[in-house]
């Protein structure tokens, strides 16, 4: 179905910038040191340095020492998996993991400001990612580039995160516009392109959340309908002079026979990632829901073995998949789905689930912010 819509050009702005040193270490802030590649399973086979090659990889990522691991995207090239994870007190810290090695990354608190969540949701390349932290309970976005971090609030905005970012620096998210208590999961979509705000609503949508944006500017995300369900969509044609006229066009999707989808990833070739959920209750709980590839118009299920809960968060290039999974014991895990050469088209894995044997946790029992 597509949709036509006109999206609200935001001119000079209050863009509210705080330009400070990175505090990305090496020493990781959610339990031990970084690991080298030789020790960590994920590095050999992100690379292709396994045996099993009849097909895609599985590989569960853990952050050293950390209660909780939520991955957020993948980088284009597939060489970097940004996200966040939950350490023994229950703060949350971003982090990158690049050749072997985990870096934290969290906003600086000073005396007036202290930060008690930073999360990082998406990277274009090696020292370019976005995310979004809390402070006095009050979400910000944040654009860390070359060790310098940039505060991004919308204007009037009680709250405002940062989710995607393609190579022409195009950053989308969302904001709270104060009708809904929504804080770091937003109402309201937008662009921010050239210091400049794009306002993006679905029609008719109670919310609308703007995820990722590849480097065509095509933007995935999904909506909130009237009755509380969830829609995928593909935002396509939001160029400069068609932002100024015509606004682009909306196309809506949803797994066949889903009762809830939620569209997070997307790659310069068009693929979208994302989850879907078959099975009540699909709001705040984790149960019931499962990952999906959405290719060329054709839709393939995608379950991490072991997991009863999954989602899928970013699609690299050549279709290697993030997300996330939670396990039989109710702890929170990120994967990396990686194609071997042999089989470059992709492929999926299921498991076989069963509602019994689901057990009901929420997204308030891991304090990760916003889990996709």
């Amino acid at each position: 179905m597509y949709v036509k819509t006109g999206l609200i050009s935001m001119p000079n702005p209050t863009f509210k910038v705080s330009a400070m040193a990175a505090l990305a270490v090496v020493v990781f802030a959610c339990g031990r040191m970084p690991e080298k590649a030789a020790d960590n399973p994920f590095i050999a086979k992100a690379h292709g340095l396994t045996e099993d090659s009849n097909g895609p990889t599985f590989t569960t990522i853990d952050v050293p020492g950390a209660t909780a691991t939520v991955a957020r995207d993948i980088s284009p090239t597939g060489d970097a998996i940004v996200g966040t994870c939950q350490d023994a007190v229950r703060q949350s810290h971003g982090f990158e993991l690049r050749n072997g090695v985990y870096t934290t990354i969290d906003f600086p608190s000073d005396i007036a400001t202290k930060v008690t969540l930073t999360e990082t949701n998406a990277i274009v390349r090696e020292d370019d990612v976005v995310g979004a932290y809390r402070s006095a309970n009050k979400f910000h976005g944040y654009r860390l580039r070359e060790d310098e971090f940039t505060k991004i609030d919308f204007p009037g905005a009680t709250d405002t995160a940062a989710y995607g970012i393609n190579s022409g620096g195009d950053i989308t998210g969302v904001y709270c516009d104060g009708s809904l208590p929504c804080g770091g999961s937003g109402n309201r979509g937008f662009l921010l392109s050239e210091g400049q705000f794009t306002l993006i609503d679905f029609p008719g949508a109670i919310r609308t959340s703007t995820i990722k944006i590849n480097r065509s500017g095509d933007i995935a995300g999904f909506y909130e309908d009237a009755q509380g369900l969830l829609h995928g969509f593909l935002l396509e044609g939001l160029g400069e002079e068609q932002r100024r006229h015509s606004g682009g066009m909306f196309t809506t999707f949803d797994f066949p026979g889903a009762i809830s989808t939620r569209a997070v990833g997307l790659n310069a070739r068009g693929d979208i990632v994302g989850s879907y959920c078959n099975a009540p209750p699909c709001g705040a709980s984790l149960v019931g829901w499962h990952a999906f590839l959405l290719s060329d118009g054709k839709f393939t299920p995608t379950d991490f073995p072991g997991a009863h809960w999954i989602r899928a968060v970013g699609i690299s290039a050549r279709g290697d998949i993030a997300g996330n999974y939670l396990d039989f014991g109710g702890k929170m895990h990120a994967f990396l789905i990686s194609e071997t050469p042999e089989n470059p088209s992709g492929g999926s894995s299921q498991v076989e689930v069963r509602n019994e044997d689901l057990i009901d946790v929420t997204a308030e029992d891991v304090d990760l912010g916003t889990i996709l």
